[in-house]
């Protein structure tokens, strides 16, 4: 049967508290369902041809590779998979910083700190900056990159 966006957007919604919680506690099977999830619901959202399902979850797979695998080959592939549904994807509140965070993985981090500012002039919402903060810098203190730790610092204050 085919599945419903929503049901996409379902999954990821579990799959980032699962992989919070495998943040805060480093609870295996947490890390692994995370993925598991991410990765099943990238290949739908693919099949399905919606793009903004798509780079949502390639770059959250992405994050789990780099952060729980300790994986940047397979982080840096699906960071440029995210960057290429990107361009195909309705432009979103939640777009500029998968394109800003792929950067990151990708080592252009100047392209990655344009991205962020722009992020931040998207996001009214409290709730949306910390979520961008957060992840900004959870990937930069992930990639050990220093300049886009300071320079975050100054876009998400």
């Amino acid at each position: 049967t085919k599945r419903r966006p929503e049901a996409l957007d379902a999954q990821g919604i579990y799959a980032g508290r699962l992989k919070r919680n495998w943040w805060l506690t480093r609870s295996e099977p947490h890390a692994k369902r995370a993925l598991k999830l991410y990765t099943e619901a990238l290949d739908k959202a693919v099949r399905q041809k919606n793009w903004s399902q798509a780079y949502y979850h390639a770059i959250n797979a992405a994050f789990m590779h780099l952060a729980y695998r300790k994986n940047k080959r397979d982080a840096k592939r699906l960071a440029e998979r995210a960057l290429r549904y990107c361009e195909r994807a309705e432009r979103s509140v939640w777009l500029p910083a998968t394109v800003g965070e792929a950067n990151l993985y990708l080592g252009r981090t100047n392209d990655a700190l344009a991205a962020y500012r722009n992020a931040q002039t998207l996001a009214p919402e409290p709730r949306q900056i910390e979520s961008k903060r957060e992840q900004a810098m959870l990937v930069a203190e992930c990639l050990g990159d220093e300049k886009a730790i300071e320079e975050l610092r100054k876009i998400f204050p």
